[in-house]
């Protein structure tokens, strides 16, 4: 077993005995790098909403929703399963079905991408120059894959181009034309997979990236490789790791006859594969995962987003949370909302139900999230008691919790003046 697994299994066992001891006291939340101040928050209110509350129903259950990328797991398991997929070249494509696919749902193949997504030469770059270049490649390598093995392909200029580009994309076209044609874009990769094939290769990749360690990768075309786009560069975090906080909090609901949600950006079974799947603890029922969806043609996925289903970011994951969950519930919404970036704001703040929302550190600019972050933080120093906000600090170096509401992002040395707390909204 890799030396990943052992220790994170090692730490599950830890859990479970914590747990156990949980169940037999007073205290709700037993592990021990929780912020105290939102764990006593989040206790609180699993207390007085769950089964020995008085005005406690198991016939509409109160409920929490976390958001899975970067608040239930550390870092993205669907852009680790995105560069998963490059380096396995695990594609049900053609090349001809390839060149379609990549530019369904792009708006404009010839706005310039935002100034920081210039090729190395500085020179403004298209996605119909970047789409040529990769339509190129894929062809290519569909010709080596029938007599060369993997090992071989990834030392070729054309995969490393191949992977340096598509991983280009992945954030250039986020930046230029927003999440929901970027993250389409991703997602439509997966054509021609099975659900079930998909939750499979998901499974796999989520395994691997728990094995590998936590840092950021910058992978680049080869300098003197002459293509339409030019050499380009794109930096990936890689890894994974479990939130045993996370674990914590869905255990003590669990004790307390409060259901668990999880609310995801990602292709609903990519984070099934992680979040249902018994393998890695979380437990959760996979008809409580809501997530994006695509449209499927006689069982497999096709380039076309599921009808009749809100986009699932933003205002959409709100939506879906009231429609699919709180209608069947009285209209009540989640008592707690776990989430860390803008993506996650309107789901935070948009239930009047809420009690109180659990803001995963990341350092993020923009509005909402800093925000929420800004008000948890005069709350936890005011010592108010019953925040609407509450931070919990993490170590970006290990995917551990911090036990503090201030994080220590990637690369920073564990110093006490490298934890930071958030970036005020740009006017």
């Amino acid at each position: 077993m890799p030396f990943s697994m052992r220790r994170v299994f090692a730490r599950w066992a830890l859990l479970i005995a914590v747990s156990a001891a949980a169940a037999c006291s007073s205290t709700q939340l037993e592990y021990p790098l929780w912020n105290p101040y939102a764990r006593d928050a989040i206790e609180r209110v699993i207390v007085e909403n769950g089964k020995r509350a008085p005005n406690y129903t198991g016939d509409a259950r109160p409920y929490i929703v976390l958001d899975w990328d970067n608040t239930s797991i550390m870092n993205d398991c669907a852009g680790n399963l995105f560069v998963y997929q490059i380096d396995r070249l695990a594609y049900k494509l053609t090349p001809a079905e390839f060149s379609r696919v990549i530019r369904t749902g792009i708006p404009n193949l010839y706005r310039t991408f935002p100034a920081k997504h210039r090729n190395k030469a500085g020179a403004a770059v298209t996605p119909f120059q970047v789409f040529a270049d990769v339509d190129a490649h894929y062809q290519k390598l569909a010709q080596l894959m029938k007599t060369m093995d993997a090992a071989e392909i990834k030392l070729t200029d054309v995969f490393q181009d191949f992977k340096a580009k598509m991983l280009f994309l992945y954030y250039a076209l986020d930046d230029a034309f927003g999440a929901d044609v970027s993250y389409k874009w991703a997602m439509y990769l997966f054509v021609n997979y099975t659900p079930d094939e998909l939750r499979q290769f998901a499974t796999e990749s989520h395994i691997h990236n728990l094995d590998l360690p936590l840092r950021a990768v910058t992978f680049a075309s080869p300098p003197e490789m002459k293509t339409r786009a030019g050499a380009v560069s794109a930096v990936h975090r890689q890894g994974v790791r479990i939130q045993l906080g996370i674990l914590d909090l869905v255990r003590a609901c669990e004790r307390n006859g409060v259901d668990v949600f999880i609310c995801t950006a990602s292709l609903d079974e990519i984070v099934i594969a992680f979040a249902s799947n018994p393998l890695f603890e979380y437990n959760i029922p996979r008809e409580n995962v809501i997530g994006m969806r695509l449209q499927t043609r006689d069982g497999r996925y096709m380039a076309a987003y599921q009808q009749n289903y809100a986009f699932n970011y933003r205002k959409g994951k709100r939506d879906n949370v009231s429609e699919l969950i709180a209608k069947s519930r009285g209209g009540r919404g989640p008592v707690i909302v776990g989430g860390d970036s803008d993506g996650d704001w309107e789901m935070l703040s948009g239930f009047g139900d809420t009690k109180t929302g659990l803001i995963l550190n990341k350092y993020r600019e923009g509005n909402g999230i800093a925000v929420g972050a800004f008000n948890a933080a005069r709350a936890q120093r005011m010592k108010e008691p019953a925040p609407r906000y509450v931070l919990q600090g993490r170590n970006e170096n290990t995917g551990e919790w911090a036990p503090r509401m201030e994080v220590l992002l990637l690369g920073d040395e564990d110093d006490e003046d490298n934890y930071k707390l958030i970036q005020l909204p740009k006017k």
